[in-house]
């Protein structure tokens, strides 16, 4: 029981011993990183090879968010036939810096955890990241060893116990991961087409368009519907609103969710032709989550709709609606596109704006994708 105590008790002193302007130097190092598009590669051996791993999954998903772009996240440990390749024809000295020459660009980051700060592979690595221009980060334990000399930014966990520091480690990577989140909730969502098109209060567009998934999944009826809206280049869509038939309030988690056009040729070609299409669950897009739809529909059923959203007559966005999963295997007809083509268009309506042809119908017969 001692033991136990005084474990917690020599961890928790050395959390309080962390140099707090620090962290946050390194946080702003990665927050620039972010919006310049950089790279960030992590490092480290045995139970640092660990938490270089988690770190990279943390920073890649964790800090994800449409306010800004995504961190380009590289885990030098874990491509293990590359990793293996160096260690058996040169040396393990050089698992690290041979992989980071394939791809280090002046700014980028590059993080090397070691324990002891001595590590000969990390320590290649570091110095190869300094060589091109790269900014070279050491998170380390003891003394600080090699690695805190050569560092641009040295973070030393004071403990000569490596289970402590490794802890300490982890806990460091969890807070930087939270500041880095944190940091992005004051920024703005990106700009949209339709709040740039249109004099109309941004909140009154908002609620408006966030409607119509509503009035779609209850008057179809259909398992889901979501709405997303091109940002200001016109290259992104960003999830406004969605609503599941059989969740009243309806999960928000995908909301703010952003997709490239180039990546949902669907919403691509609706977008570009400005007509709606159905489309066969084995064509499901992304923005459709797959576990909220029927998998096993025969292949003539068509399970759902993507209608564009025009506001003089320019694309500002999509509505994705899903066919129902337990309630039959009713096919989404004309009829049902229709029906939605005028749902969508009312709503637009109330803030004097249409997204369809006078008549409230798809100019042409929908595609079939």
């Amino acid at each position: 029981m001692e033991l136990l105590t005084k474990y917690i008790q020599e961890t928790s002193d050395t959390i309080n011993r962390l140099p707090v302007a620090l962290i946050q130097e390194i946080v702003e190092i990665l927050h620039t990183a972010r919006l310049n598009g950089q790279h960030v590669f992590i490092m480290g051996n045995g139970g640092s090879a660990s938490t270089a791993s988690h770190f990279a999954c943390d920073l890649s998903k964790g800090t994800a968010d449409p306010r800004a772009p995504r961190l380009r996240v590289v885990a030098l440990t874990d491509n293990m036939p590359t990793f293996s390749a160096w260690a058996n024809d040169t040396s393990y000295d050089n698992v690290f810096a041979e992989q980071l020459w394939n791809l280090v660009e002046p700014g980028d980051v590059v993080i090397g955890i070691s324990g002891s700060g001595q590590s000969m592979n990390v320590l290649k690595a570091i110095h190869l990241a300094k060589l091109v221009g790269a900014i070279a980060i050491g998170i380390t334990g003891f003394n600080g060893g090699e690695l805190a000399k050569i560092a641009h930014v040295p973070l030393v966990v004071q403990n000569h116990t490596m289970e402590q520091i490794e802890d300490v480690h982890m806990m460091l990577c969890h807070l930087i991961t939270t500041r880095l989140r944190a940091m992005t909730d004051a920024l703005p969502l990106p700009a949209d087409l339709a709040i740039d098109l249109f004099p109309t209060a941004q909140e009154e567009i908002y609620k408006a368009l966030a409607d119509i998934p509503r009035r779609l999944a209850r008057a179809l009826p259909a398992t889901m519907s979501t709405v997303a809206l091109l940002d200001g280049y016109g290259e992104t869509l960003v999830v406004r609103g969605g609503h599941y038939l059989h969740n009243e309030g309806g999960p928000r988690d995908f909301i703010g969710r952003q997709f490239r056009t180039v990546n949902v040729p669907a919403h691509a070609k609706v977008l570009a032709q400005q007509q709606p299409t159905i489309f066969r669950q084995d064509e499901l897009s992304i923005s459709l989550p797959r576990k909220e739809l029927e998998v096993t529909l025969d292949e003539d059923i068509q399970s759902g709709a993507i209608i564009p959203l025009l506001i003089a007559d320019k694309p500002v966005g999509v509505v994705s609606i899903g066919e129902i999963r337990s309630w039959g295997r009713t096919p989404f007809n004309r009829r049902k596109l229709i029906e939605s083509w005028r749902i969508a268009n009312s709503a637009l309506k109330q803030l004097d704006i249409g997204c369809a042809s006078d008549n409230g119908e798809p100019d042409t017969d929908p595609t079939v994708l």
